[in-house]
């Protein structure tokens, strides 16, 4: 999870959900977690079959830029 800024939620056994959503200053970049293998597989439904994935790290936030093509 993140950096400690959800301080009331509830978990159904697969999603996390906030019950308090706290405004956030302009510019503010939020940042979620989601199943890789997910996005993936729904790319490839929406028939885009070529995916470069380039790493990225946010101050400890690891990720992924994706850059994907139908061919």
């Amino acid at each position: 999870m993140g950096s400690g800024h959800l301080q009331f939620a509830s978990w159904d056994g697969e999603r996390l959900k906030s019950l308090v959503e706290a405004p956030h200053a302009h510019g503010t970049m939020l940042m979620y977690d989601y199943d890789l293998n997910r996005v993936l597989a729904l790319l490839h439904e929406a028939g885009i079959n070529r995916v470069d994935l380039e790493h990225s790290n946010h101050g400890g936030y690891h990720g992924v830029m994706m850059l994907g093509r139908k061919i």
